[in-house]
């Protein structure tokens, strides 16, 4: 018997949650380059006229050049010491605070996004751990933080996105990655 990850909210609850975040659906998961759009393209514009920013969790303490990225992406897997620094922020996050799945839904609009939303609050932490770890797929989920009033991008190459309107709120954010052992980096 396969056994449920998500437990779906209300209707009522999931709007409104999303009017908690504007343009939401400019954010929805999806494949790779969806995400590469996000830290690199067209929507820096609407991150920063919703009054969005961001930072990146990472086990890095500084950007990869080309170089270092080759040496140290290239055959990450789940044994890696840094992986695992990862992993226990990921478990201190699903304990101290709530942590909801994003999925579009209702129908598509012309070009290809949806306008409605649910939100699903994980089952378990085996449930949550399974969304985040390591993998090396293209798929990449976005995760909501409702009581950091964030939204969490678990990226693939040691590298996680946090985009969030109110820098006071994720303050006990910054101090779980630090206290994980990893370092908050900005594009500044």
């Amino acid at each position: 018997m396969k056994i449920k990850c998500y437990k779906a909210l209300s209707n009522v609850a999931c709007k409104a949650l999303a009017n908690k975040y504007p343009a939401l659906e400019k954010f929805q998961y999806g494949p790779f380059w969806n995400w590469f759009r996000i830290h690199y393209g067209n929507n820096e514009s609407v991150l920063n006229s919703n009054g969005y920013k961001f930072c990146y969790i990472s086990v890095f303490d500084h950007w990869l050049n080309q170089e270092e990225a080759f040496k140290l992406l290239d055959c990450v897997d789940q044994k890696n010491p840094q992986t695992k620094l990862l992993a226990d922020f990921n478990k201190q996050l699903f304990e101290n605070t709530s942590v909801l799945n994003l999925k579009p839904g209702g129908r598509r609009t012309f070009f290809g996004r949806y306008k409605s939303f649910k939100f699903r609050e994980f089952t378990s932490a085996a449930a949550f751990n399974k969304v985040v770890e390591y993998n090396d797929n293209y798929w990449f989920p976005l995760l909501v933080l409702p009581k950091l009033e964030a939204l969490y991008f678990p990226g693939k190459d040691l590298t996680h996105l946090l985009i969030y309107r109110d820098p006071d709120k994720i303050v006990q954010f910054k101090k779980w990655a630090k206290d994980s052992g990893l370092n908050i980096l900005t594009m500044e």
